[in-house]
C-alpha cells in the first residue's frame, strides 16, 4: 500500500511540474533605460502606445523607446515642427492612433511619416495650450484655460467648441463625459461646470463637490476614488461619480499597452460610496467604515481612461456596527462594470 501511495504522489508531482512548465511564458523581455542612454531623471509621464513605442515625458523633453534604443525630441527655436516646449505634462493616444503631446507652451501631434510634430495653433497663429483631454466616439476633447477644443476624426480638424470668456480664469484641469451630450469640466480653484455640447448651455452640477465628501469619509488623495455625490439618503443609499483619467498612477502599469482600471479599485470606489451613505448618519459622524467582506462580486465590462462611472450603493442590511450594501458600477453607456455585495463594520 505504501508503494502505491508513493507512486501516486510521484505521478502527481511530475504532472504538476509538467503543467507548470506548460503554463510558463515563452519569453520575458526586460529592458532598463538609464541616464547613460539620455533619459532625464525627471520623468513626468509614460505612455505605451498600441503600435509599439513607449513614450516618456520629462521636464526636459520627450523620449521614444522602440525596445532597443531611446530617441529624444526637444524644442528647437529654428524648427516649427519640433515640440513647442520641453516640459511635458501628458501624452494621449486617440482612437486613430494619433499621439498628442501636451506641454507648457502648447499641444502637438506626432507625425509618423516625417518623425516630427504638428504644433496646433489658433486663428491668431498662437500655440494652443491645453491641460486635460477626454476621448469620445467622434474625436477627442481638450480642456484649456477658459476654452474647450475638439479634434474631429471625421474631417481631421481641431476647432474651438466653447469659450468661457465671461468666467474669468476658468482653467480646466479635468474634462470628462457626463452623458452622451454633456461634458463635465472641473477647475482646481473655480469648481465644476456642465456643458451641453449640442445646445451650448452651461449649468452647475447637481451636487456639492469634493469638500463635502471629505467631511464625511476620511479618504484623501491619491486614494479618494469618488469625485462627486449625486444622490444621498443617509443610512439608506448613495450614488456617486468617478471620472477615470489617463493620469491616474495605476495606468502606468495596468496595463502599459492597454490601460484598464483594476477591478479592486472599482470595488474600492463602490465601498467609498457606501461609506458616504452610512457615515452621513449623525450618529456615525467622525467614524470609519471598514471592509468586512466582499461577496458575489462580478466584473462584467472593463473600465478605461475617459469613462465616467456611476457608483450606486444601497444599504440592504444593518445590525449594530455591521451592515451590507448592494453595489453596482456602470459606465456612461449604461453598461454594468461591477456588481457586488459589500459587508462593512463601523468603527470609532
Amino acid at each position: 500500500m505504501k508503494i502505491v501511495n508513493c507512486l501516486r504522489l510521484f505521478c502527481w508531482i511530475v504532472g504538476l511540474l509538467l503543467c507548470c512548465n506548460h503554463l510558463k511564458a515563452s519569453h520575458y523581455y526586460f529592458k532598463q533605460i538609464s541616464l547613460k542612454e539620455g533619459l532625464p531623471s525627471t520623468v513626468r509621464c509614460i505612455y505605451a502606445e498600441k503600435k509599439g513605442f513607449v513614450w516618456i515625458g520629462t521636464r526636459s523633453g520627450l523620449g521614444r523607446f522602440d525596445g532597443h534604443e531611446l530617441k529624444r525630441y526637444t524644442y528647437q527655436s529654428d524648427n516649427p515642427n519640433s515640440l513647442p516646449h520641453n516640459h511635458i505634462h501628458q501624452i494621449v493616444e486617440d482612437s486613430l492612433h494619433n499621439i498628442w503631446i501636451m506641454t507648457d507652451k502648447g499641444i502637438a501631434r506626432y507625425r509618423r511619416r516625417s518623425d516630427d510634430f504638428d504644433v496646433i495653433k489658433n486663428n491668431n497663429n498662437q500655440n494652443i495650450i491645453v491641460n486635460a483631454s477626454c476621448r469620445t466616439s467622434q474625436g477627442i476633447l481638450f480642456g484649456a484655460r477658459n476654452k474647450i477644443y475638439f479634434y474631429s476624426y471625421k474631417d481631421d480638424s481641431f476647432v474651438l467648441v466653447r469659450d468661457f470668456a465671461s468666467d474669468a480664469q476658468f482653467s480646466i484641469s479635468f474634462i470628462g463625459m457626463w452623458n452622451a451630450e454633456t461634458v463635465l469640466c472641473a477647475s482646481r480653484w473655480q469648481g465644476v461646470l456642465l456643458l451641453n455640447l449640442r445646445t451650448g448651455e452651461v449649468s452647475p452640477p447637481p451636487f456639492d463637490c469634493g469638500k463635502e465628501i471629505m467631511e464625511i469619509i476620511p479618504h484623501r488623495h491619491p486614494f479618494l476614488l469618488i469625485d462627486t455625490i449625486e444622490e444621498l439618503v443617509p443610512g439608506v443609499k448613495a450614488t456617486g461619480k468617478k471620472c477615470v483619467t489617463y493620469n491616474e498612477p495605476h495606468f502606468a502599469g495596468h496595463f502599459p499597452q492597454e490601460p484598464v482600471m483594476p477591478g479592486v479599485l472599482i470595488v474600492e470606489a463602490l465601498a467609498q460610496t457606501g461609506a458616504v451613505a452610512i457615515l452621513s448618519k449623525p450618529e456615525n459622524k467622525g467614524k470609519i467604515a471598514y471592509f468586512a467582506s466582499i461577496n458575489n462580486a462580478k466584473f462584467k465590462n472593463k473600465v478605461v481612461p475617459g469613462d465616467t462611472l456611476t457608483l450606486e450603493v444601497e444599504i440592504i442590511k444593518e445590525k449594530g456596527p455591521m451592515g451590507v450594501g448592494k453595489a453596482k458600477a456602470t459606465n456612461q453607456d449604461g453598461k454594468v462594470a461591477v456588481i457586488a455585495e459589500l459587508t462593512f463594520a463601523v468603527g470609532a
